[in-house]
């Protein structure tokens, strides 16, 4: 893992992470009526992601940051970097501390591989109840079962709701990218504070 350096497990690799990124995060940001075509708006996004971004664990992955047109409240990371907000979430932040800290919390799940994660598991759990048997040591045999299974799903599966575990290290990643980044963590509180007064039966973001 790259942010505690242990051993996890994973049958999905980087470079495959960065593919199915660029397959379905088009389909994601299409069926949330595409990206805003505010310049100022999408540059700044963008400014402040890549400064944040620059603290992280995977500096190297293609990071993208962006806000969508849906008013909906919420941001989300797709595996390869693809970072979107949602211009109801944008309209709702009152600082750039506050945006520093829901950019910082989906490099989090980017940085700890939630997703990649995710999908191992999900190609075990699926391979074992199926009777099917996985190559092990074979990664293109090993891509070619996860290609099979997003093949059937949609895009908006892949942003599955993650564990308490995942999101609570997705959250301490964050905190650490804004401090490296010279942001205060009272953005952060400020920004659970409004996610929580504004949906008090599910606080939280993807």
């Amino acid at each position: 893992n790259p942010v505690t350096g242990k051993k996890q497990f994973m049958l999905v690799s980087e470079d495959t992470e960065i593919q199915i990124d660029k397959q379905y995060s088009p389909i994601q940001i299409s069926s949330d009526f595409g990206s805003v075509q505010d310049g100022q708006l999408n540059s700044y996004i963008s400014q402040v992601g890549t400064k944040m971004a620059a603290n992280s664990h995977r500096t190297h992955m293609p990071y993208s940051f962006r806000v969508v047109n849906a008013t909906y409240v919420n941001a989300y990371a797709f595996p390869g970097g693809t970072i979107a907000a949602t211009r109801g979430i944008m309209l709702s932040l009152q600082n750039e501390a506050e945006l520093a800290a829901l950019l910082g919390h989906e490099l989090g799940h980017v940085n700890a591989r939630h997703s990649a994660e995710q999908m191992s598991k999900s190609t075990i759990t699926q391979t074992v109840v199926g009777g099917l048997t996985v190559l092990a040591g074979t990664q293109g045999a090993a891509y070619g079962q996860i290609a099979s299974q997003l093949g059937s799903i949609s895009a908006g599966a892949l942003l599955a709701s993650y564990s308490r575990d995942n999101e609570r290290e997705a959250d301490a990643l964050g905190n650490a990218y804004m401090v490296k980044a010279g942001y205060s963590t009272d953005g952060f509180v400020e920004l659970r504070g409004m996610l929580n007064s504004l949906s008090k039966a599910k606080p939280g973001y993807a």
